[in-house]
């Protein structure tokens, strides 16, 4: 087994198997915005930040934070004119 990051990957007839637990998975972007982050799981604690396109307002949190249960907390919000 490979350990990266609390990750583990078991490697079974050269195929690999991710046991990634409860991470969360992508959090959403806004139509007209972004999230700070690229990245696909996250570990639970870690945090989102959202921005809006210039000309755009943020309605709603600004960060979601991933849960121990692997869900986002909040919603995603949105960017409007």
């Amino acid at each position: 087994s490979i350990f990266l990051s609390g990750v583990e990957i078991q490697e079974t007839n050269n195929e690999y198997h991710i046991e990634i637990g409860d991470s969360c998975g992508f959090p959403g972007s806004p139509r007209n915005g972004s999230v700070g982050s690229a990245v696909m799981l996250y570990r639970p604690g870690e945090e989102v930040t959202f921005t809006c396109q210039e000309g755009f307002v943020l309605f709603g949190p600004d960060k979601r934070t991933c849960r121990p249960n692997g869900t986002w907390s909040d919603t995603i919000p949105e960017c409007r004119k």
